[in-house]
């Protein structure tokens, strides 16, 4: 029997990441709120912004949302 042990490589950099916030003596609500900023940017990240005539029209994945 072979077993194959298969880790993924950004595990150890979310476990670095979660040390350094131990050693800085981070608060859990710190470390929660440093977090969620992380998530807002990289959902941010995920918006095509578009302008179509007189309203704007913001992409975000497949949905569009228009704004007047």
């Amino acid at each position: 029997m072979v077993l194959f042990i298969i880790r993924n490589p950004q595990h150890n950099d979310y476990s670095t990441v979660m040390g350094a916030f131990g050693v800085l003596d981070f608060s859990d609500e710190a470390v929660r709120s440093i977090w969620s900023l992380v998530a807002a940017i990289l959902h941010i990240g995920n918006m095509d912004f578009d302008n179509l005539d007189d309203s704007e029209e913001i992409r975000l994945g497949r949905d569009i949302v228009h704004v007047f």
